[in-house]
């Protein structure tokens, strides 16, 4: 039972080496008492649901323990026990530990390390044998008692003849009481190899609960058994064959122990690129029993891989500024653009808030909406003006998107802007083309007459008088065929400036046309 228990640990341990950790609810539920240590200071790491009802304790008072606290052995002892596992070739260790009741037991103690995260543990498996060594000692005793009470009536047959039917009586007694502890034993023994069928039964199931496919093989790679994912996935007949039958290797290459490679798999489905690991697996005796191989998919990890350099390519390469900020909107991340656009370098800006660029020219309920239209929409979109790191003010147009986690909370915001300056001007200059005279500065009749109707408007809701004034200059024809157009038009800018500057405290506007 020590040897399947001891196998059974060892081969865990070899899985837990790979970053493939027993999974929570099996260690939480199995019911052999084990216990995860830290090595160098005997701390408990972790203790399943049988630590705590063999122990006593409730799991979060074994976590605050260390294992000095529960074994009473001292360090002197506990040294000199582990050389005598050493010496008599015992994979296991014999202590005493104290229940939360003060009872000491007699415990067995499974030991092997693995390693999560760059950290050693210790994965232990305790095993009571409290009741095993007083069956052996009341045992011991009782063959003692039998030689003695065998010796006594022996010197009684020779003493006298007359109790030798008593002595034998009494051996025949004791005979039976030795053939009832027998029994007791191998019901004892058939007990403890029905448990260990069951760990190993158990063990086997959370083997085969893994995505990735376990294969193991001999030492020359032949596979010998696989785990339920392999049985569903490789071919029919697949015991027996070469590892490399079903593995693209390279010409002349073989995995070897603690070996990690990226190649293509063939199985009954299309091809797939794998990650492989090797782990040589040896006996007790450290004699190589072959090896286990872990082949895992990786082609989610190859596209995701794919998609995130395509993303940076994009956010590294793009005319638009880009800016990444955490739920309470400080800055994290900046790309090229946001620097030629800004002024600022990535490191200027790690930390702060938006409101380092902010220009002045929007007042807080501008702010306000924004916030409350991305808060519920997750989207807003619109013009905003900014301030650069040398202090010059510029318009830009700025799209903010709101990243959501699962339940529905903010996470970030992703905020795309570019600079619209020169957007600006040509829409003023195409709104100055359309609206006033090139030559005289005045509004032409276009706008002239939407400011003449929003004026009449405005005079019968306020109840006031509209005045117009409508001046000609006479003979300008004349002016244009004897002087010349370019005389004509500097009459027209010369009335012009007079009447602007007649008007130009007035709320009336001016047009100036020609027929």
């Amino acid at each position: 039972m020590n040897k399947i228990i001891a196998s059974i640990l060892m081969l865990l341990v070899c899985v837990s080496s790979w970053a493939m950790p027993i999974p929570e609810q099996a260690f939480s539920n199995h019911s052999a008492v084990m216990l995860i240590i830290e090595p160098s200071t005997g701390r408990i790491v972790e203790a399943n649901d049988a630590v705590a009802i063999f122990y006593g304790y409730d799991l979060p008072t074994l976590t605050s323990l260390k294992i000095q606290q529960i074994n009473q052995l001292t360090p002197e002892q506990v040294a000199a026990e582990r050389k005598a596992a050493v010496s008599e070739g015992r994979n296991y260790f014999i202590f005493q530990h104290q229940l939360k009741s003060g009872e000491i037991r007699t415990v067995q103690v499974f030991s092997s390390p693995f390693t999560v995260h760059g950290q050693t543990l210790l994965l232990s498996v305790i095993q009571d044998i409290s009741a095993q060594r007083n069956l052996q000692q009341e045992l011991w005793h009782y063959q003692e008692n039998l030689e003695q009470q065998v010796a006594m009536q022996t010197q009684a047959i020779e003493e006298a003849d007359a109790v030798k039917w008593v002595l034998m009586y009494v051996v025949l007694v004791m005979m039976i009481g030795a053939l009832v502890i027998v029994i007791f034993m191998a019901f004892r023994l058939r007990e403890a190899k029905r448990k260990a069928e069951h760990d190993s039964s158990t063990l086997r199931a959370i083997f085969n609960a893994f995505d990735d496919y376990l294969v193991f093989t001999d030492e020359h790679h032949v596979i010998l058994s696989g785990n339920q994912r392999v049985h569903q996935a490789f071919p029919e007949n697949w015991v027996g064959k070469v590892l490399c039958d079903f593995v693209d290797c390279p010409e002349g290459m073989s995995l070897g122990d603690n070996q990690v490679a990226e190649l293509m798999v063939r199985l009954v489905d299309k091809p797939f690129p794998a990650e492989i690991r090797c782990e040589a697996v040896n006996d007790r005796h450290g004699k190589q029993q072959g090896f286990l191989y872990i082949i895992r998919n990786i082609q989610a990890r190859l596209e995701a891989e794919r998609e995130l350099r395509l993303a940076s390519t994009v956010f590294a390469t793009t005319n638009e500024g880009v800016l990444v900020s955490d739920r309470q909107n400080r800055i994290q991340l900046v790309n090229r653009a946001f620097t030629e656009i800004t002024g600022f370098e990535q490191h200027e800006v790690m930390g702060q808030t938006p409101d380092i660029f902010s220009s002045g020219r929007h007042d807080t309920a501008y702010f306000t909406q924004l916030y409350d239209t991305l808060n519920k929409q997750g989207h807003w979109e619109g013009e905003i003006w900014n301030r650069r790191k040398n202090g010059d003010i510029y318009p830009s147009w700025l799209t903010v998107s709101a990243v959501f986690s699962d339940s529905g909370e903010i996470e970030m915001y992703v905020a795309l802007f570019n600079d619209i300056t020169s957007r600006k001007k040509n829409e003023q200059l195409m709104w100055q083309q359309a609206n006033f005279d090139n030559l005289t500065g005045l509004a032409n009749r276009h706008h002239y007459h939407n400011k003449f109707d929003q004026e009449i408007l405005r005079a019968q809701r306020e109840g006031m008088r509209l005045a117009i004034c409508f001046i000609d200059l006479d003979r300008f024809k004349a002016v244009n065929d004897t002087l010349g157009h370019h005389i004509g038009d500097l009459l027209l800018i010369e009335a012009a400036n007079r009447i602007k500057a007649c008007t130009r405290s007035l709320r009336y506007g001016c047009s100036l046309g020609w027929g």
